[in-house]
């Protein structure tokens, strides 16, 4: 078969480019001899630029690859074949195929079909089980202490009804064997309350609250717990939204993630409370099953401590679990503070990393009869915010750089959509092969932590290679935390994760907005 045909087969080739399966068929000697358009497209090429020419011709890279052993063997053995195959593209991206090898008389048909958005679906769909899976065994385990707890209470009222009964008729060196017990007993029963917190039964006494007041009025409290070498740095400012919550335990919620903080940081360091106004949308609820859309006002503790690696940090909230082996408590802390948060209608969120520090926040949504959290520009239909015509922006060409596909795909969804041109990169590596390869980008959207090579690196090395290149910086932890030698250049943008999709646009607008600034200003 030919590209053309006769004039009896003409119809053929017009008929097997209105696929939107790709079809190629391969000569004996590798050459192309025939590609329909959708074949071409999924290579990344025209059909003028493959027929005649060889597979190694096009993809010199193709020999050394799995893919081209099953062609081989399809081609030589006369075998037929199926399989799935992610093709990396000369400028770095890649593309994931379901490929059938069909024999024929004039060599090998190739059939394709581009599965690529599916298997990102999938990928995607197999997180948010993972994280439905971790909350609901989360939920089991705190009804089970509830449950637990509860039968635990009326072993202890008997135990402290007799004990105290005991003690007030005892006279004799007995007496003190007595307090003691009814001591422990009392220690049990907090225990006990923790443990109903947990399973989110605890009484709550909720009433409107300013969080910005429960912080202030705790401060000179929490100064005196921390060490000398720990310096405590208040809100900045106060969140115009109020929340409806039980005052008592918010300030317990407190005064439990600081000395946390206080523990994780033996050599000193910063701890910082932040208030904020947020507002959660969709796309953060689906990443983070328990939240709920709406105006919240968030709490943040973020310490300079010795961090959690990511087995650590997936169990925090269970009740019992603890890293202070050594130490006091009995690893309900954090499981209470999750349970009251959960409660009271909120959310937690914690980053953490060894060596980096802890942040965790804690997301309580507004009252109705709270005043209105402000934005930091008004918002869309679509949860973006006005700017410039889309005509304006598509001359800026965006590098998002982010190991996690979810965020990444998300961020080049977004910005694509309000028209900048985007490319991405999976790590520090893929990204700098991509400044090589490519033409100049205006702005450099990078992830902190990622695998191989930091974001600080990779931001030092990409300004080697364009020292204007505008760059924004993106991390669950504070900006405070980068010093020393992990601190970012000056005129770097920062974006603290997580981060809305309208907080996104924004901060890439603003440091676009640089390019016609002065480099003074």
């Amino acid at each position: 078969m030919t590209r053309s045909g006769t004039d009896d087969e003409g119809w053929l080739p017009a008929l097997l480019d209105d696929l939107l399966e790709g079809f190629q068929v391969l000569g004996f000697d590798w050459r192309y001899v025939f590609v329909n358009h959708a074949a071409a497209r999924h290579g990344r090429s025209r059909v003028p630029a493959l027929i005649g020419r060889t597979l190694q011709d096009c993809y010199p890279e193709i020999e050394s690859t799995p893919l081209f052993a099953h062609l081989r063997r399809a081609l030589e053995d006369r075998v037929p074949h199926a399989m799935e195959n992610e093709f990396r593209f000369a400028d770095g991206s890649t593309a994931i195929f379901e490929l059938r090898m069909q024999p024929v008389p004039q060599g090998l048909c190739v059939l394709s079909i581009d599965i690529t958005a599916r298997k990102l679906a999938e990928a995607r769909l197999r997180e948010i089980e993972g994280r439905l899976e971790h909350a609901a065994r989360m939920d089991a385990i705190g009804q089970l202490a509830a449950g637990v707890a509860h039968d635990f209470k009326n072993l202890l009222s008997v135990i402290l009804g007799v004990g105290e009964r005991a003690l007030a008729r005892e006279s004799g060196p007995s007496k003190v064997d007595l307090r003691e017990i009814l001591d422990a007993a009392r220690r049990a029963a907090d225990v006990t309350r923790e443990l109903l917190a947990c399973g989110r039964t605890q009484v709550l006494r909720p009433a409107v609250v300013d969080l910005h007041e429960v912080v202030v009025a705790l401060e000179p409290l929490l100064r005196a717990a921390l060490d000398a070498g720990i310096a405590l740095l208040g809100p900045a400012k106060a969140p115009l939204g109020r929340v409806h919550a039980d005052r008592t335990k918010l300030e317990q919620l407190l005064v439990n993630l600081v000395l946390n903080a206080r523990d994780a940081m033996p050599d000193g360091g910063t701890l910082r409370i932040e208030l904020s106004d947020v507002e959660l949308d969709e796309h953060y609820v689906e990443l983070h099953p328990g939240a709920r859309t709406g105006p919240h006002v968030c709490l943040a503790v973020c310490d300079t401590g010795i961090g959690m690696d990511e087995a650590t940090r997936a169990r925090i909230f269970e009740p019992f679990f603890t890293t202070k082996l050594d130490g006091p408590g009995v690893g309900l802390g954090l499981a209470a503070v999750h349970g009251f948060v959960q409660q009271s209608g909120g959310s937690v969120w914690v980053y953490s990393e060894l060596g980096r520090g802890t942040t965790f926040k804690v997301y309580l949504p507004c009252c109705d009869d709270a005043a209105t959290p402000r934005r930091t520009s008004p918002m869309t239909r679509n949860g973006t915010t006005p700017s410039t015509p889309k005509a304006q922006r598509a001359r800026s060409r965006v590098l998002v750089v982010e190991d996690d596909s979810q965020l990444r795909e998300l961020a080049e969804t977004v910005l694509a959509g309000e028209g900048y041109e985007v490319v991405t990169a999976a790590d520090g590596r893929d990204a700098l092969a991509r400044m090589a390869d490519e033409s100049p980008f205006d702005l450099l959207l990078t992830d902190y932590a990622m695998p191989g090579m930091r974001g600080t690196e990779l931001i030092q090395r990409a300004l080697d290679l364009r020292p204007d290149l505008l760059v924004l910086c993106t991390s669950g932890l504070p900006q405070h935390a980068f010093t020393g030698e992990d601190s970012l250049p000056e005129h770097v943008g920062f974006l603290e994760k997580p981060y809305l999709l309208s907080d996104l646009v924004e901060a890439v607008r603003t440091q676009l907005d640089r390019s016609t600034r002065s480099p003074t200003t």
